[in-house]
């Protein structure tokens, strides 16, 4: 019943970390009896993610169908109640892409950021980390991101990376997850030589990045990276920190309640993400008092799950979004995206949207 939360990690006298004893664990029994289908299954998320894009609407069609949720089920152990996310049609890759073309062509403008280490004149480079969730199923996140990123004069570089592995790690296949590792690390070492922060929008990829990844890949590089890897929160936070108008916003509204990820809460906390929803509502935001959402990755769609999943939601947070009143919901994770959404009928925003809806 591990949620691999990482709260007892920082939360428990003795630093006990758990969900890495639990992920080892797992990578034993695994080498002992053999991979489970179903963790097999979520250990492809990336692929299966690619081609479910790929042939959406189609796809969601298909995939939503109560046919596929039951054999799902059956097959693998997916509960039927928990509807799987939908695909997007466009991906983020496939956005920044044409964006990129489309500014070639119509301004004549140096080649895109993504295969161009050198730094453009006057502006602060930083690499954001494009991952599996909010490439194939959340990409208005990710434009968000890079919106806000632009808005504060960055260069924004979007390198090849592939997915950071957490898919992986969770069920226990760490052999799999350093090749991935090893790959991000070969992509992202030219960045981390030169000091170039590196941002993420998936606080359960970034706390891959600066926990995991220097124990999957034990070298120097590793962690640099580790030590350069930030979610957008805390890359925007500290940006007003050092110049408090380097975003302008629009006269505000709209009243927020914030709920963080597990990871985020236990490894960074979260004042990072509510300095930022503060300067873009007017300090009209407070922050749910609430652990794990429940989600916690594929937990709460796994049949034995469920019901505990949303009893973890059910303890605070989602009793906290009923009684919101007019307040809209700030999440940073796509589990808790996913997981409050199915539960409550409401539908959360990224911290981030928020923020590039907010500028002026």
């Amino acid at each position: 019943l591990c949620l691999s939360c990482k709260a007892c990690k920082t939360e428990c006298p003795t630093g006990t970390d758990v969900a890495k004893l639990k992920a080892e664990w797992l990578h034993a029994r695994n080498r002992r009896q053999g991979v489970p289908r179903r963790s097999r299954l979520i250990a492809r998320a990336a692929a299966l993610a690619a081609w479910g894009s790929r042939f959406a609407p189609l796809s969601n069609w298909v995939m939503q169908s109560k046919v596929a949720r039951v054999l799902l089920e059956h097959a693998y152990g997916l509960d039927r109640r928990m509807p799987p996310p939908r695909y997007a049609r466009t991906t983020l890759r496939q956005w920044l892409a044409r964006r990129a073309k489309q500014r070639e062509t119509d301004t004549s403008a140096s080649k895109s950021p993504s295969a161009d280490l050198s730094p453009t004149q006057g502006k602060r480079q930083v690499v954001y980390f494009v991952d599996t969730w909010g490439n194939h199923y959340t990409p208005q996140v990710g434009r968000a991101t890079v919106a806000v990123l632009e808005a504060l004069g960055c260069e924004v570089i979007i390198p090849a990376t592939v997915c950071c592995g957490r898919p992986l790690v969770s069920k226990g296949l760490l052999d799999e997850a350093r090749l991935l590792a090893e790959a991000n690390v070969n992509i992202l070492t030219a960045y981390a030589e030169r000091d170039i922060p590196i941002v993420g929008s998936e606080p359960s990829c970034i706390s891959l990045l600066t926990d995991e990844l220097p124990q999957l890949v034990r070298t120097p590089a590793a962690r640099r990276i580790a030590g350069l890897a930030q979610t957008v929160e805390t890359f925007v936070s500290r940006a007003l920190t050092d110049a408090p108008d380097a975003l302008h916003f629009k006269p505000n509204r709209t009243r927020l309640i914030y709920h963080g990820h597990c990871h985020q809460k236990a490894l960074v906390g979260t004042e990072d993400a509510l300095r930022v929803l503060r300067a873009c509502t007017g300090g009209k935001v407070c922050e749910i008092d609430s652990g794990c959402c429940g989600m916690a990755g594929a937990f709460g769609h796994e049949v034995e799950h469920y019901e505990v999943a949303r009893a973890v939601g059910e303890q605070r947070l989602f009793p906290a979004i009923r009684a919101r009143g007019d307040a809209e919901v700030a999440v940073s994770g796509f589990s808790c995206r996913q997981h409050i959404e199915h539960h409550t009928g409401v539908h959360p925003r990224h911290v981030i949207e928020y923020v590039a809806a907010a500028l002026a």
